[in-house]
């Protein structure tokens, strides 16, 4: 599978954004994307109530979450991240991305 990161209209990356602040991830995020790039999607979790969103969990930390979606069959589009304690904001985001990221690519 192909890995993309989504990037707003201002060619923002909000996971490389949130990972700067959060340099202790950096490795296991990288780990879950080489897992999506073979193709491995079996720890993500795709959300009944917010559609097209999936939830990729990592038992580490303070609950390290990673939030993506699907374009097409072959494109993983990694959108941001976040820990449990801030999983509700760190979904409306996503969803957001998600969102954005439709109407852009038309």
């Amino acid at each position: 599978m192909k890995i993309k990161y989504y990037t707003t209209p201002d060619d923002v990356i909000p996971l490389q954004k949130w990972l700067s602040k959060n340099r202790s991830a950096i490795s296991k995020v990288l780990a879950v994307e080489e897992r999506l790039k073979l193709g491995n999607l079996s720890s993500v979790k795709w959300l009944s109530g917010r559609p097209g969103i999936g939830e990729y969990r990592v038992n580490w930390g303070a609950g390290l979450r990673v939030y993506l979606m699907k374009d097409g069959d072959e494109i993983i589009i990694l959108l941001c991240a976040g820990f449990k304690d801030t999983q509700d904001s760190d979904l409306g985001k996503a969803q957001s991305y998600r969102a954005d990221y439709l109407k852009r690519r038309g």
